[in-house]
C-alpha cells in the first residue's frame, strides 16, 4: 500500500468514526449549542446559503436559527425567481404594440426539491386615429399564452398507496379584441383555452384543474365617466371534466373612488 493510500484510508475511518451533534452536525467535542444563548429579535432574519454548503459539516449557517429566534436559512432554491422583458413599438402614428415575454420559477408545496416553473409570452396592440373623440374610436387586440411546468414529489395516501413523483405541464392562452366603436360604448369578443397534459397515475379528464376547457366571450361595455363602468357580457363554457357545455350572463357595475393611478394609452 502506498502512502497516499494509507492517508486516504486513515482519513476515511476519522471521518466514519468521529461523532457529531445531530443539531449543528460539528463534531462533539466542537458542538456549540450548548453555549449559545439565543436571542429574541423583533427583525426576521433570513440567511442566504449556497445549495453545496447543505451537506457540509463545516457549514456555521446552521448556528443562525439556534443563536436567533425569528431566523431561517434558506438556499437560492427557496427563492423566487422572477423575469419579464416587456418593449413598445409605434408601426404608425395611430398602431402601437407592445410584445413581452415572462417566466418565474420556485419551490412548491408537494414535497422538498420540488419546484415549478411558468413561461408566458404576451402581446398589446392598439389602434387609435391621431384625430379622435376622448380616445374614441379605437381597437385593441390582447393575447397571452402560458406553460407551466410541476415537478410533483412523491405521496403517500392514507391508505398508504405510494404515488411517484411526476412532472405536470399545463398550458393555456386567452386572445381578445376590444372596438370602441363611438364615445364612451366598447364591444368585446374572448377566447380562452387550456389543458393539461395527460398524466400516468392521474386521469386528466377527472381533474377539474387540469382537464381541457374553452370559452367564448362577447361583452358590450358603457362607461357614463372615467371612474365607473357598466358591462352586459354572455359566456359559453365548454368542459372536458364536466363533459356537457354551460351559458352564463353576467351584469357588472364598477365605480372608482379616491386616488387612481396615470391613464393607459
Amino acid at each position: 500500500m502506498s502512502a497516499r493510500e494509507s492517508v486516504r484510508q486513515k482519513a476515511s475511518i476519522t471521518r466514519v468514526t468521529l461523532e457529531r451533534c445531530p443539531r449543528c452536525l460539528l463534531h462533539l467535542r466542537l458542538c456549540l449549542c450548548s453555549i449559545v444563548a439565543p436571542i429574541e429579535l423583533a427583525t426576521r432574519v433570513v440567511v442566504l446559503r449556497h445549495r453545496r454548503e447543505f451537506h457540509k459539516p463545516t457549514n456555521t449557517g446552521r448556528l443562525v436559527p439556534i443563536a436567533l429566534g425569528a431566523s431561517e436559512v434558506r438556499t437560492f432554491d427557496d427563492m423566487l425567481q422572477l423575469g419579464r422583458v416587456a418593449t413598445s413599438f409605434d408601426l404608425t402614428s395611430s398602431l402601437t404594440i407592445v410584445p413581452a415575454v415572462s417566466y418565474i420559477r420556485g419551490p412548491n408545496a408537494t414535497g422538498p426539491g420540488a419546484s415549478t416553473s411558468i413561461l408566458g409570452f404576451d402581446f398589446y396592440g392598439k389602434w387609435k386615429p391621431l384625430s379622435n373623440d376622448h380616445g374614441w374610436p379605437f381597437v385593441t387586440l390582447q393575447a397571452e399564452w402560458m406553460q407551466r411546468d410541476l415537478d410533483a414529489a412523491a405521496q403517500e395516501l392514507e391508505d398508504g398507496t405510494i404515488l411517484p413523483s411526476e412532472q405536470l405541464v399545463d398550458r393555456g392562452l386567452y386572445l381578445q379584441g376590444t372596438w370602441g366603436f363611438t364615445r364612451r360604448w366598447v364591444a368585446g369578443l374572448r377566447f380562452d383555452w387550456f389543458e393539461g397534459d395527460e398524466s400516468p397515475y392521474t386521469d386528466r379528464a377527472l381533474d377539474p384543474l387540469r382537464d381541457r376547457r374553452e370559452r367564448w366571450s362577447t361583452n358590450l361595455s358603457f362607461f357614463p365617466s372615467e371612474f365607473s363602468k357598466l358591462r352586459l357580457q354572455y359566456n359559453w363554457d365548454d368542459s372536458e371534466f364536466f363533459d356537457a357545455d354551460g351559458s352564463s350572463l353576467v351584469l357588472q357595475f364598477e365605480y372608482l373612488y379616491g386616488a387612481h393611478g396615470g391613464h393607459k394609452f
